[in-house]
């Protein structure tokens, strides 16, 4: 916000000393959506979310061959690689968002992703490292849309990019809209 010269009388030489000022993102508002598999839409394609009008993807492959809670869980496989995507097209610099699901056969062979339109401006992968992930253990994914982010839409969804048949369920986003204000 400023610049400042002087001369150093120590080193006969001229200098600068620049002024910045740092702006923090203040969380005042949180929502979460919860997605525990167990309701489709209509068609079938897509998964009920506790957020009415938001729906996550990938209906078809949900299944009942396992499941963390309920009956139902997504099961995830080389052709059909993503599933439980979630469109938001109203983020903005400051907002957070925390998402956690639970997983089954990860063997750091799949994540969570964040990621914008043109993954330059923003792409976050989560994984798992337990190569003995036997049993449904927790990922989480903590992303903050930096400032002057260009794009409002953020997708986020599982991806198994191993191909072996890897199981999710529960999956919770929890987003916290903010507002830029200068550190004192």
């Amino acid at each position: 916000i400023g610049t400042y010269h002087y001369k150093s009388y120590l080193s006969f030489s001229q200098d600068s000393v620049l002024i910045l000022k740092r702006y923090v993102p203040v969380y005042g508002d949180s929502t979460i959506i919860t997605c525990d598999a167990e309701t489709l839409s209509q068609s079938g394609s897509y998964f009920e979310t506790s957020l009415f009008g938001l729906w996550a993807g990938s209906g078809a492959q949900r299944t009942n061959k396992e499941a963390h809670s309920g009956i139902y869980s997504i099961l995830l496989v080389r052709e059909h690689p993503y599933g439980f995507t979630v469109n938001f097209e109203d983020a903005h610099e400051g907002d957070r968002f925390l998402i956690t699901v639970w997983t089954k056969n990860n063997r750091n062979q799949a994540g969570i992703v964040a990621a914008a339109p043109n993954i330059s401006h923003l792409y976050e992968l989560s994984t798992d490292p337990d190569p003995s992930n036997v049993n449904w253990k927790d990922l989480s994914l903590n992303v903050t849309i930096y400032k002057g982010f260009p794009s409002g839409e953020i997708r986020i969804y599982l991806w198994d990019y191993g191909g072996e048949p890897v199981y999710f369920d529960d999956l919770t986003i929890r987003r916290f809209k903010s507002q830029w204000f200068p550190c004192k």
